[in-house]
């Protein structure tokens, strides 16, 4: 059995592939934070030293703590936030690769494509006899309601 994508089904990837520009300094601005963070920690475990060896008084040291403190959930948030924005990145340039083949492929098809097929699909779930998702490259899922011929 041949199972067609409908065009509508084809129009929905490459609307999904908005222009996203990709930021090439995400890498440089997570090594950054990890840097920062590392200095934070050094400089709190050398303010726990000093307390510890009777240098710092409590009150100053718990103020300098809660400070580091504030940073380190702030630099966290933002390594959080860059992690994310990498995987919208490398989903998004799956798409647009996916669109690519997409747009330079056949303007009809007649029979199956093998090779189109699986430069556009990763994988193929079969949800009931009469329903299947495609996770296409990039993670987006599409689900077909496949017709069924009377017997």
């Amino acid at each position: 059995m041949l199972v067609r994508l409908k065009s509508s089904t084809l129009a929905v990837i490459a609307d999904t592939a908005v222009e996203h520009p990709t930021c090439p300094a995400t890498a440089a601005a997570g090594r950054t934070t990890n840097k920062a963070i590392a200095e934070a920690t050094e400089e709190s475990h050398k303010i726990s030293t000093l307390r510890a060896n009777g240098l710092l008084d409590a009150d100053a040291c718990a103020v300098r703590m809660n400070a580091i403190s504030a940073k380190l959930t702030q630099l966290r948030g933002e390594r959080r936030w860059l992690s994310e924005n990498e995987a919208l990145d490398e989903t998004m340039d799956a798409i647009r690769k996916m669109t690519a083949v997409i747009k330079n492929g056949p303007e009809q098809m007649n029979t199956f494509d093998e090779d189109l097929f699986d430069s556009l699909v990763e994988k193929v779930i079969a949800e009931s006899q009469t329903r299947i998702r495609f996770r296409l490259c990039g993670g987006l899922e599409l689900a077909e309601q496949l017709e069924v011929a009377a017997r």
